[in-house]
């Protein structure tokens, strides 16, 4: 494999957990769609395994057919094919402090965006400005306790009715 396809596929592996969330996708759902298992899909995440060339082709695929579906239905939703593009294709082009705080910004964004709280345009809207100042773990743990919020919310609206 030369040079570009190994940091292609470096970019890859390094995103995928937070590009498959702010699709969103479960492993399950990725892991059908790319023709592998749940196990491959964690593993690739985790870093346990390493991923192949064929794999990025097959992930990559999968994420800009998404990203098509998306803005045919919504032209002003570029939220997810931005982060693509910023996560797996501008890496050279940006510094590495540049690059390490849009990896921080969309790994923000993608805990809201899977768990439902909120949308890509919202999440782009409302956390990344905050993306520059909050710590990841900072974050994630407000992303956590508004997905608590938003399910005892709904509980209680269940509940009373």
């Amino acid at each position: 494999m030369d040079n570009m396809k190994k940091k292609q596929v470096q970019c890859l592996e390094e995103n995928l957990k937070t590009l498959r969330q702010l699709v969103p996708l479960t492993m399950e759902q990725l892991a059908y769609d790319a023709g592998v298992t749940k196990m491959t899909i964690q593993r690739l995440e985790s870093g346990a395994t390493k991923m192949s060339y064929p794999q990025y082709v097959t992930i990559r695929m999968i994420f800009e057919r998404i990203v098509q579906r998306r803005i045919e239905g919504d032209p002003e939703d570029t939220f997810l094919q931005n982060a693509i593009t910023t996560l797996l294709d501008k890496k050279d082009e940006l510094s590495k402090e540049e690059y390490a705080q849009s990896q921080k910004t969309y790994k923000i964004a993608s805990v809201s965006v899977f768990s439902g709280i909120m949308d890509g345009l919202e999440a782009c809207a409302k956390l990344l400005p905050l993306a520059a100042i909050l710590p990841v773990k900072t974050a994630v743990a407000i992303g956590a306790v508004g997905i608590v919020a938003t399910a005892l919310g709904s509980w209680f609206k269940e509940t009373k009715q």
